[in-house]
């Protein structure tokens, strides 16, 4: 048995009768089969075990259980990994299985080299290759192979020999950097008076420690990002959102993508606010979720502008026959009133606020309650 890449198997006892061939077979096993894991002896395993429990094809009939279930035989294979194949001690399931499937034939495991393995090891080798390097000459090492001639017509335009390259980005900001008098020179400028003198205040050592310059540019942060004046910012903002290999990528996304190369102070809140003026993005690009409401979205500006109610109960009943109570809170000043109640309908509930609360501190702007069934339907429009 040779199992270097392919399987093939062959049944030496038949060339003692002469006149009949002696059987045998090749496999390739598919790519994603072929090693697993890096594991040998799954691979090498698979080439035992087809070829003594498996059914084959009528082309593959030696290879059936009758012709080696009663007999003692000797396989012989060019991997050293299945000579220990009935000594591991491995909890392995397919092991395991393997074992138990192998435990009915009476055989030995020898090592043969590959040397000596000629036979199965022809089989296993691919014929397309072992042909194609029987055609090859020597003429083939020597001479370089002949160009193919050109179609007398082409099928797509002739680009040009010299073809003339636009300025990529970061040429376009370092540029901008040179011409910008507002911020990057007089920041070079004091960068470079800085090396002479000693930083002596707390803002120069933290302006030495965020911003360097190298070959007259402005850089930002350990990983010498660009510092990108005021004027060719738009011009990062569309490469990196409403180009086309950007893709009109999400807020974080476009932030991330800028700050792998560039840097500005205010780079985050504008790349949100030129997202959000996207005509593209806001037509087509839906939100992930409703926007969150606010913790306190009714702020009261005045007492008894804005109530909470809530009912408590059920308690012991009293003499009168209340068995709840009304809790009515002002959130304005935190005053909270609390009415007996024998019952808690929504007429009751209403009618207490109309009596005790409406007379006394006007109508309140909103009430507001847990939704119960006491605070819904028409007694409350």
């Amino acid at each position: 048995m040779d199992l270097e890449g392919a399987r093939s198997r062959r049944l030496p006892q038949y060339e003692d009768r002469p006149g009949e061939p002696a059987p045998a077979s090749s496999a390739r096993p598919r790519p994603a089969v072929r090693i697993a894991n890096g594991r040998e002896w799954r691979r090498d395993g698979r080439g035992v075990i087809p070829g003594e429990r498996r059914r084959r094809p009528a082309s593959h009939h030696f290879l059936r259980e009758p012709y080696l279930e009663d007999k003692a035989f000797v396989l012989r294979t060019d991997s050293k990994v299945l000579t220990w194949l009935n000594q591991m001690k491995d909890k392995n399931a397919k092991l395991t299985r393997w074992s138990l499937e192998l435990q009915r034939f009476s055989f030995t495991i020898e090592h043969c080299p590959g040397k000596k393995n000629e036979l199965p090891d022809l089989l296993s080798r691919d014929p397309d290759v072992v042909r194609e390097a029987a055609d090859a000459s020597d003429d083939d090492d020597i001479l370089p192979p002949t160009p193919a001639a050109p179609p007398a017509t082409a099928s797509r335009p002739v680009l040009a020999a010299n073809p003339i390259e636009a300025p990529s980005l970061a040429e376009e900001v370092r540029a901008a950097q040179r011409r910008d008098g507002a911020f990057t020179q007089p920041a070079i400028r004091l960068l470079q008076d800085l090396q002479v003198h000693p930083p002596q205040h707390g803002w120069q050592r933290g302006f030495v420690g965020n911003y360097s310059t190298e070959d007259g540019l402005l850089f930002f942060g350990p990983a010498k990002k660009l510092y990108v004046p005021e004027e060719v910012r738009p011009r990062v903002l569309y490469e990196h959102h409403d180009a086309t290999l950007a893709g009109h990528p999400g807020e974080d996304e476009t932030v991330r993508s800028i700050q792998d190369q560039f840097h500005w102070a205010t780079l985050s809140r504008e790349t949100r606010g030129y997202i959000k003026q996207c005509l593209l993005c806001a037509q087509y690009k839906r939100r992930p979720h409703q926007p969150e409401a606010p913790l306190r979205p009714r702020q009261p500006q005045q007492p008894f502008e804005v109530l909470a109610c809530d009912l408590l109960g059920p308690y012991p009943e009293t003499a009168a026959g209340n068995k709840y109570i009304l809790v009515v809170t002002d959130l304005f000043t935190r005053w909270v009133e609390a009415f007996p109640l024998r019952a808690t309908t929504a007429a009751d509930c209403t009618r207490r606020l109309e009596e005790e609360i409406f007379p006394r501190w006007g109508y309140p702007r909103a009430v507001i309650t847990d939704n119960g069934p006491q605070f819904l339907g028409r007694t409350w429009a």
